[in-house]
């Protein structure tokens, strides 16, 4: 078996036995090679069967990919230890191994544990057709009944929301509150709690309390904004201006920490920055322009917008947040009813979704019986792509852990799923509790990148340093979060180029306005695109167009933007369409109608054939 040459945090990731780990893996670090590697070592070192290890990933592609790579690397093990009848069997138990999404995993103790579940085993997972068919006829159901019996909550709320003859921007708000709700373990009494917040007496509560750590933090940056240009300033005629500025909010910032709200909007009221001096014959006129630019366009803008915007004493908010209340509760119970009834639709179909799933397993993991029946089936439970979880997701791996039998892999600054209701915020939580590195819990960061060369680390380290804090962001991005690297290689450092696309233009330029509003953004970065390949071709004759290569993130939308502008620049292009074919909408919806064609039985693809561009019917007709 090929020997790697393991970094020491990796070896050490790889090792460290009899604790809880939290593995904080940069893009490019060999996360995935590690986490195979101390699997390997407890099979082939450990004589640990790989049936007692949960491994999750966040894709079944992931998982697929897992299972291939263990598989691979028990081979070469066997090639040099041909007689070793452990690794036979582990590689023989590969396929039904728990190598899984978590969606997968919950399907898993469901159906082993149906008769602990009012759940017939034999359920069906919704697309998404079936799923806003079910919503659809579950809402229509409450609104007609609410319209009949003149429901004064709900009227209330139609009185706020909605348009004449159109309730649909209401059903949005009930369908995005609904979906948020489901990555908590207790949607309904977690929604509850929230709508208890609008029922406030004085300023000793959470809003306020969210007030002021906003001001306070909108201070910070202008103190430190300040301090900047302040060091440009000694010496010059506003050094005085500047010193008095940050005296100023300093003053702000104590007000607001000390004192209180209501203190703070009698201040601000009154608050300005005072008249720059006139410059003197020594000043540099530059570094003079530069703080004048700074404090007019970025500092007095900041406290314009951001600051000034507090002026409504703590009385009248209250007053506000009170009357506010009534509604916030009939909306919440709005959702309430829509949670029932659609539940009670998809009990009747035998129809779920993925959220349906985890909440299923987790009530079934507060059974100590089952609970502790898989906590003993698992020893070793390894937990992919970690930053990508939810609280449901946390609280399931909770249930079935035991003292000191978790690994945890992933990256805060990869986290992408916020809209599949991913919270970044469990990883961040895990990685200070594990800071100490206590009895029972690690924290280990492989933070040396593989992958890319010098220049783009350094490119990403100085972006991501200046932008990533705390206050925004939940955390710094420090020395231990920064992309490290072996690569010494010099470069030229214009050979990056980071390009902002400014919409903002004088609402007189008509000509401009016209091209804009009949323009894309993928438009716009599509022919800035074509003209950057045309210049770096006049500038450099050793540059081929096969040698260029334009990557995005996905093919669902601006290909033909691309090919449209390059073909308007004269640029040869090839688009390779041919990884993601099938999953073009097209594509997949002629799948769906060749599926009915063969067998006009089958309900999810005829469903969404009638509803395609093909068929052309609302759910309203087909329901």
């Amino acid at each position: 078996m090929n020997k790697m040459n393991w970094t020491p945090k990796q070896q050490e990731a790889i090792d460290t036995r009899n604790k809880n780990i939290l593995i904080s893996a940069a893009a490019g670090s060999g996360k995935t090679a590690v986490l195979t590697q101390r699997i390997i070592d407890l099979i082939t070192k450990e004589n640990v069967d790989i049936t007692s290890m949960l491994v999750l990933t966040f894709t079944n592609a992931a998982a697929n990919e897992m299972s291939a790579r263990i598989q691979k690397k028990m081979y070469e093990y066997l090639e040099e230890n041909r007689n070793n009848k452990h690794i036979k069997k582990q590689i023989s138990m590969v396929s039904g191994a728990s190598i899984s999404t978590m969606h997968s995993f919950c399907i898993d103790i469901i159906r082993e544990n149906f008769n602990f579940s009012d759940i017939d085993p034999n359920f069906v997972i919704a697309n998404a057709a079936t799923v806003a068919m079910i919503k659809q006829e579950s809402i229509s159901g409450i609104f007609e009944e609410k319209y009949e019996n003149q429901d004064e909550d709900f009227l209330l709320l139609t009185d706020i929301y909605s348009s004449r003859y159109d309730d649909s921007k209401l059903i949005n708000i009930i369908y995005k509150i609904y979906n948020f709700i489901q990555s908590k373990k207790e949607p309904m009494a977690w929604l509850n709690e929230q709508v208890e917040k609008y029922n406030i007496s004085s300023t000793d509560s959470e809003y306020f309390a969210l007030i002021r750590e906003d001001i306070a933090t909108t201070l910070d940056d202008l103190i430190e904004k300040s301090e900047t240009i302040y060091k440009m300033s000694i010496s010059t005629s506003y050094e005085e201006n500047i010193a008095e500025d940050i005296e100023k909010l300093r003053y702000l910032r104590d007000i607001v920490l000390k004192k209180g709200y209501d203190d703070f909007v009698d201040e601000i009221k009154a608050f300005s920055l005072s008249r720059l001096k006139t410059k003197k014959k020594t000043d540099d006129v530059q570094v003079t322009d530069v703080i004048k630019d700074v404090r007019t366009n970025i500092i007095k803008k900041i406290i314009d917008k951001s600051l000034k915007k507090y002026t409504v004493k703590s009385d009248s908010y209250i007053k506000y947040m009170n009357k506010s209340y009534n509604a916030v509760r009939a909306l919440c119970n709005i959702v309430a009813e829509f949670e029932k009834v659609y539940r009670q639709k998809k009990y009747e179909q035998n129809t779920f979704d993925f959220n349906d799933l985890e909440h299923f397993a987790l009530d079934l993991l507060k059974n100590e019986e089952i609970s502790a029946k898989v906590r003993k089936k698992y020893s070793y439970i390894f937990y992919d792509e970690y930053q990508d979880s939810n609280e449901v997701h946390d609280s399931i791996i909770e249930s079935i852990a035991a003292d000191n039998n978790l690994f945890f892999v992933g990256d805060v600054k990869q986290s992408i799923y916020g809209f599949r209701l991913a919270d970044p915020s469990i990883f961040i939580k895990k990685y200070e509790d594990y800071k100490g590195n206590t009895e029972n819990n690690a924290k280990i960061d492989l933070s040396s990148n593989f992958r890319s060369s010098r220049q783009i680390l350094d490119f990403c380290n100085l972006i991501f340093e200046n932008i990533m804090v705390k206050s925004t962001s939940d955390m710094d991005y420090d020395e231990d979060a920064m992309l490290k690297t072996n690569d010494e290689t010099l470069y030229d450092e214009k050979n990056i180029e980071l390009n902002f696309i400014d919409k903002s233009h004088d609402e007189d330029d008509e000509k401009l306005e016209e091209m804009l509003s009949n323009s894309t953004d993928d438009d716009i970065m599509a022919s800035l695109t074509a003209k950057q390949i045309v210049k770096m071709m006049e500038e450099d004759k050793s540059i081929n167009f096969k040698d260029i290569v334009v990557l995005k993130r996905s093919f669902a939308n601006g290909t033909s933007a691309y090919s449209k502008a390059f073909l308007q620049y004269n640029i040869p292009v090839f688009i390779d369409y041919q990884s993601s074919s099938f999953d073009v909408l097209e594509v997949s919806i002629f799948i769906d109608l060749l599926k009915i064609i063969d067998n006009i039985r089958q309900d999810l693809p005829l469903i969404s054939t009638l509803m395609s561009g093909v068929g052309g019917f609302s759910i309203e007709e087909i329901t």
